[in-house]
């Protein structure tokens, strides 16, 4: 049997009642959560027992409106850093945030690297959205989101794709560079979920073997939102999605946008209400059989 669980869910919300919003990458720092909002100028970070939040200022970067936001889409801790990714979705999204204890949060914009992977269509499809990144050995793994609309006789596609770690550092220092080159680009389909397609969301590695989030949101293209009607988690390589669900078995609606393991069998997802005024939730998932 295979199943994903929601045995908790919490709102996101510090001690002075602010609250985590547009929830959209989470990542282990140490043994807190980090949680990255794709609208907003900080970094929450959880302590997953108590549901303690903490921030950490991204300083001079601007994100009051939906068009100057960043659309940090994807976190992963590398060391003691934290790479947060723009979505790419559109120039001012070409932006790779760099955040370092004693030092803070630092942007990259990194056009360059941006460009090179919507140019291989065969990974960003019609609309570029990259939505994960999970570390697997001396990689990242990148996952392109196929929620984007058909353009110039192309279709939207969910892709992973490899980088050298050690190629995009080198380019986050000097973004004049080449970038990276972009390997084992592959796409995946995912399916449907309530009659809506499956897209990527997140993704974290966990014992070699990397997981991935997929949201089934009815959105027109990448930068508008749209109903959802699920979510689901899966391995790639490994099958179908799961569905997400409650205990027993009552369809689950959220749009879970960040992932993060505690081991194959529980995992911590990071929910985006699509609303300014509403926290998101950190819920707790028991996956079986997967």
């Amino acid at each position: 049997m295979r199943a994903a669980r929601v045995v908790e869910r919490r709102p996101l919300v510090d001690s002075s009642g602010r609250h985590v919003r547009a929830g959209s990458g989470l990542a282990w720092w140490g043994e807190r959560l980090a949680v990255v909002q794709d609208d907003t100028r900080s970094l929450a970070l959880v302590e997953p027992r108590s549901g303690r939040v903490d921030w950490v200022p991204f300083g001079g970067i601007q994100a009051d409106r939906k068009a100057d936001k960043l659309d940090l889409e994807a976190l992963v801790a590398l060391g003691s850093e934290l790479w947060a990714f723009g979505s790419g979705s559109t120039p001012r999204r070409e932006v790779i945030v760099r955040v370092t204890p004693g030092v803070g949060a630092v942007p990259c914009p990194v056009p360059r690297f941006y460009r090179a992977l919507r140019d291989d269509t065969a990974f960003s499809g019609s609309e570029l959205n990259l939505e994960g990144a999970a570390l697997d050995g001396a990689d990242l793994v990148l996952l392109q989101r196929g929620n984007g609309a058909p353009r110039a006789g192309r279709s939207a596609v969910n892709a992973s794709a490899r980088v050298r770690v050690s190629e995009l550092e080198a380019h986050l220092g000097e973004p004049d560079s080449p970038p990276p080159t972009l390997r084992d680009v592959r796409v995946h389909p995912l399916g449907t979920l309530g009659g809506v397609r499956l897209t990527f969301t997140d993704a974290a590695s966990a014992g070699g073997r990397l997981f991935y989030l997929a949201c089934a949101e009815a959105s027109p293209d990448t930068y508008r939102d749209g109903v959802v009607v699920g979510s689901a988690i899966g391995v790639l390589g490994e099958g179908e999605p799961v569905p997400i669900e409650h205990p027993g078995g009552r369809p689950f609606t959220g749009k879970a946008e960040g992932l993060a393991l505690a081991s194959d069998a529980l995992a911590f997802v990071v929910l985006d209400a699509d609303d300014a005024d509403t926290p998101a939730d950190l819920c707790t998932l028991e996956l079986l059989g997967l």
